[in-house]
């Protein structure tokens, strides 16, 4: 058997999100949340580059952008303490050679302090290979600083369905590696059920045991990996 635990992606549309969040989690019960931002006053920064635009001018400048969207990260994660934070850095999606001013970098550490400190895990997500990045996310000046605080990192696809499963691991794989990460966390059950009618409750993250990841015969099998 394997143990499967069901969770849930919530997004970040403002204020008023935290409420339905919290409400959703003790409704439906997930095992675990992944907590991500995909607004700034309420406009997508992810779709596309036309669109981005139109928050980077509501918000007056790429700077201000930047600073509400790790303001709002901030105001997810301490009201609904997502057991996974997903695309940490999704903000650099279209403006990949911004340089991150020394207000934004205090946003960021004090945001990958308290992630840290409740026990949240970090997604590394290829998804970000859809895109222009040259990274995954979170890119590697910022992962620098999660590890270097004391942050748990998971992996992600991002993937969308079946085909999409494995998406671009070969070079999750290299990024690992480069980055020199050793170890990598995952959600476990700390309950075990006895039979498959039981649930699993109360996930929390736990350490994968061997510490040389990437000496793991799963990233002997190039048929886990697709690049589209």
């Amino acid at each position: 058997h394997i143990k499967l635990l069901v969770g849930m992606e919530t997004f970040y549309f403002g204020p008023d999100s935290i409420q339905d969040i919290n409400d959703s989690r003790r409704h439906y019960g997930p095992d675990y949340v992944i907590g991500m931002v995909r607004h700034v006053r309420g406009i997508p920064i992810d779709i596309n580059n036309e669109i981005l635009t139109k928050a980077e001018e509501a918000a007056g400048n790429t700077e201000n952008l930047f600073c509400e969207y790790f303001d709002s990260q901030y105001d997810l994660v301490r009201n609904t303490h997502p057991e996974v934070v997903g695309k940490f850095d999704l903000i650099y999606t279209f403006r990949k050679d911004y340089e991150l001013t020394e207000v934004i970098w205090e946003k960021i550490d004090r945001n990958i302090r308290y992630i840290a400190e409740y026990g949240g895990l970090f997604e590394i997500n290829a998804k970000a290979l859809t895109t222009d990045l040259d990274d995954p996310y979170p890119q590697r000046h910022v992962l620098r600083r999660i590890i270097a605080l004391g942050g748990h990192v998971t992996l992600s696809d991002g993937s969308y369905g079946p085909t999409e499963v494995g998406m671009f691991y070969s070079s999750l794989q290299t990024y690992i590696e480069t980055m020199n990460i050793q170890k990598i966390h995952f959600l476990a059950p700390t309950i075990f059920p006895r039979d498959r009618s039981t649930p699993i409750i109360n996930a929390k993250p736990m350490a994968k045991s061997s510490m040389h990841v990437l000496q793991h015969a799963f990233w002997k099998d190039s048929l886990l990996f697709t690049t589209c």
